[in-house]
């Protein structure tokens, strides 16, 4: 995977057992998500923005374990498409119970510089 710098970004994620509603905000925008999968602890969703004028989409894959997700985003468009590790924290002052009707959110800060 390729070594570059850091790029913040905020995940919030409303999850009701396989049922996921998630944001993403890089730089004060909501990227738009699509496709977001939730299978044992596996997540794979799609983000999407727009960056001079051209369509940036990057596809997140990674595994949930404990507080963390690990995985790899593969972006593409734009004018530097590659592929790059991920890890998102889950804030512990979100964590409420799943066995009940209310939604567990996360409250993630994520950037690509966790690369190994």
């Amino acid at each position: 995977m390729e070594n570059s710098k850091k790029v913040p970004y905020q995940m919030k994620v409303d999850q009701h057992f396989q049922n996921l509603d998630a944001k993403i905000m890089r730089k004060n925008q909501e990227l738009a998500l699509k496709d977001i999968q939730l299978t044992g602890d596996k997540i794979q969703f799609i983000a999407e923005t727009k960056e001079d004028g051209k369509t940036i989409t990057m596809v997140f894959k990674g595994a949930a374990s404990h507080n963390t997700i690990e995985g790899s985003v593969e972006i593409k468009g734009g004018d530097n498409p590659n592929k790059r590790d991920w890890v998102a924290v889950r804030n512990p002052a979100t964590m409420k119970p799943l066995d009940t009707e209310e939604k567990s959110s996360w409250l993630k800060s994520f950037g690509f510089s966790a690369l190994r």
